[in-house]
This record gives C-alpha cells, structure tokens and sequence, in this order.
C-alpha cells in the first residue's frame, strides 16, 4: 500500500523511517497520508481558477447620465444648431422681402430692388441696362437657403459670402444715394427708403448665423 509523507506528500519507501524528500521522520504511530484514501492524494483547488460565481461576473459600466440642458436651451426648447438655423432662415426672409419694399423715395413714388439697375451701385451715371439690383438680392438669397438644406461646408462658405454681399450692397446704395442728395440739394431722409437697412441687417443675420454654424461644427468634431 503506497504512502505519503505529511510534510511534502512525497512518496513513503516502505521500510524508511524518514522522508527521503525533506527528512521529516515518521513516527511508529504516524497515518500514513492518503493511505486511507483509495483514490490516492487530491490536488488542491489552483487559487487562480476563475471563480464560477455569479458575484464575480464584472458587471458592464453604467452609461453616464445625460447632460442637462443650458439654460437657454431650457427657456427656447431647441438645440443651439436649431437657433443658429433659424436665425439664418430669417435673414433669407428679411433679404427677399426688402426686394419689395421701397428703396428710393420720390414724390412720383416709391421704387423697389427691381426698379433699380445693380450696376448703378458701382456707377450712378452709368445707362447700361443689366441686371436688376432685386433679382441679384434674390439670387444671394437662394444660395443661402440652399446651405440650409444641404449642410454642405463648401457652399456653407459661400453663403457666408452671400450674406457679405447683401450688407455690401445695403451700404454701396446708401453711399450713392447721398451722393445724389447733396448733389440735388435734397435730403438723404427724403430719399432713401427702410429696404437698403433691411438689406443690410439681413445680411448681418446671415453672416452671423454661418459664422456659428462654422464654429459649432468645428467644435462638435
């Protein structure tokens, strides 16, 4: 019958007094290791077998909690890119409708963005017919309600210019308008009608709002 030592579970020489292993002496009255035991010495549980525990599982992390909205976006109920847009569709409104309001006035009555030749914001003398100051307005207009729909950052730039040209055109007018004033003796608030500062704070409008959307998308990547 094979034996162990109680120490190292080394093998036990029958006949042996001692370990042949690590020398502790086994005493007449000593057990054997494992002798009573008809399957022989049991392995110990490794201590770096994974547990099969439900304790032990690691449970997935928790998803951070939602930001809380702003303040302002708490007041509005929309999302600072849906304010930014708004207020671009707005200038587009605002552009296209000075088209229709009175930019000289006269006592023959008002004229409209049709009615005046875009060249003439360059050259107050110039009789060449070309095109009409309104169709120029509606076509920067049109460029920046495109942007809208599109979110394209290429013509996202040239919107940006669209609403430029708008705020330019508003002061070339002006400019040249009071030229015509002092020189007919008139005054500039006799002449001038309320669409070239509509043209002006509709192009502010727009540029503001591509500038935003420019800096917000920047941020967001």
């Amino acid at each position: 019958m094979s034996s162990f030592c109680s120490a190292c579970g080394a093998p036990r020489e029958e006949g042996r007094k001692f370990c042949t292993a690590c020398g502790t002496g086994f005493s007449s009255g000593e057990t054997p290791a494992g002798a009573a035991s008809t399957g022989g010495p049991q392995p110990a549980a490794s201590p770096s077998s994974p547990s099969r525990s439900a304790g032990s599982l690691a449970s997935p992390p928790a998803a951070p909690p939602p930001a809380a909205p702003s303040f302002r976006q708490a007041r509005s109920g929309t999302t600072p890119i849906e304010g930014i847009a708004r207020l671009q569709l707005a200038g587009v409104i605002l552009a296209a409708v000075s088209v229709y309001l009175p930019w000289i006035k006269s006592p023959d009555g008002s004229f409209n963005a049709y009615k005046i030749w875009a060249l003439s914001l360059l050259d107050r003398s110039t009789t060449t017919r070309g095109v009409e100051l309104g169709l120029v307005i509606l076509v920067l207009a049109g460029i920046v309600l495109a942007d809208l729909l599109v979110h394209s950052p290429t013509l996202s730039k040239v919107a940006f210019g669209a609403g430029i040209a708008e705020i330019v055109i508003g002061v070339l007018f002006i400019i040249q308008l009071s030229r015509t004033a002092t020189e007919t003796s008139q005054s500039l608030r006799d002449l001038i009608g309320i669409a070239p500062f509509a043209t002006i704070a509709a192009g502010a409008m727009i540029t503001a709002a591509t500038l935003r959307t420019r800096a917000e998308t920047s941020s967001s990547e």
